[in-house]
C-alpha cells in the first residue's frame, strides 16, 4: 500500500522446492497476503515487523505497522502472531494487535463488511463523497479506489474518523470502491465493494444571472454563466420543478 516499506528478506528452498520457507519484513505501512492458495504442504511464510512476527501456512491475511504497533487481520485460515515471547492464533475474521514489548492482544472478531447498497452508482460532481452506513463498533473508516476488483493498481486511498470517505478527483470512467470499518484498536474489518461510475466532466458552469430565487420582470430573460475549459457548447433546460420532469424550454 501507499507509504509502505516491504523488504523481501529470505527465500529458502529444500528438497527440490518441496519445502519452502519465506521471510519478508514489513517496516512500515500495510500490505495484504494471499499465501499458498493451492494449499501445498511444507510452505511456510513469516512476516516480521519491528514489534511482532506473523507465521502462516496458507491463508489470506493483512499486516499493518504504525510506529511500534503491529496489527494482523486474518481473512481466511489462521495466523500465529508472536511478540514479547508470547503468541496468539487468529482464525478466520479475527485480528490481534502487538505493541513493542507487550504480548499480542487476545484474538477478537473483525467488524463485519458494511452494507454499501445505498451508495450512488453514478457520480456527477467532484470531490467524491460517500456516506457510510451505521455500523456498531466502527471508530473510523478506510477505503480504496481501483479500476476493477483486482485492486492493482490502487488509484486512491482515504482514511477518515467521520462516517464519510472522500476522494478529491478522478477522471470520468468506471471504478471499484473497497471499504472497511476500523475498530478502536485500529483493526480493519472485512471488506465491502461497490462499483460506481464518474461522469463529472465537463464540470457544471456557475449560473451568474439570474441569481437564486430571483424574479424576472422582463418578457425576455437573459441567462449568463461562467465559461468552462474544454467546452464546445452548452445545453440549457428550464422547468417548473427541480426534478425537471416536465421541461418548459430546452436548447
Amino acid at each position: 500500500h501507499a507509504r509502505s516499506i516491504l523488504v523481501l528478506d529470505t527465500l529458502s528452498l529444500y528438497a527440490g522446492g518441496l519445502m519452502v520457507d519465506t521471510r519478508v519484513r514489513l517496516q512500515q505501512g500495510q500490505t495484504e497476503f494471499n499465501d499458498n492458495p493451492f494449499k501445498r504442504p511444507q510452505q511456510n511464510l513469516r512476516v516480521v515487523t519491528p514489534s511482532a512476527q506473523a507465521t502462516v501456512r496458507g491463508t489470506v491475511f493483512r499486516v499493518g505497522v504504525q510506529g511500534d504497533k503491529t496489527r494482523e487481520e486474518t481473512v481466511e485460515g489462521s495466523v500465529s502472531l508472536a511478540a514479547a515471547g508470547q503468541s496468539v492464533t487468529t482464525g478466520t475474521a479475527q485480528g490481534s494487535v502487538a505493541q513493542a514489548g507487550l504480548a499480542p492482544t487476545a484474538p477478537r472478531a473483525l467488524l463485519v463488511a458494511p452494507d454499501l447498497s445505498a451508495l450512488p452508482q453514478r457520480i456527477e460532481h467532484l470531490p467524491l463523497r460517500f456516506s457510510m452506513p451505521p455500523l456498531s463498533g466502527a471508530s473510523s473508516w478506510w477505503a480504496q479506489v481501483a479500476r476493477d476488483d483486482r485492486f492493482a493498481p490502487i488509484l486512491a486511498e482515504s482514511a477518515n474518523a467521520n462516517p464519510t470517505v472522500s476522494f478529491a478527483d478522478l477522471p470520468n470512467g468506471n471504478y471499484m470502491l473497497r471499504v472497511r470499518a476500523v475498530d478502536e484498536l485500529g483493526l480493519q474489518g472485512l471488506s465491502a465493494r461497490h462499483a460506481f461510475t464518474v461522469h463529472a466532466r465537463p464540470f457544471a458552469p456557475t449560473l451568474q444571472s439570474p441569481t437564486a430565487n430571483a424574479t424576472i420582470r422582463q418578457a425576455r430573460a437573459t441567462l449568463r454563466w461562467t465559461a468552462m475549459v474544454d467546452t464546445a457548447r452548452y445545453r440549457v433546460q428550464c422547468a417548473p420543478t427541480t426534478d425537471f420532469a416536465a421541461l418548459e424550454y430546452e436548447e
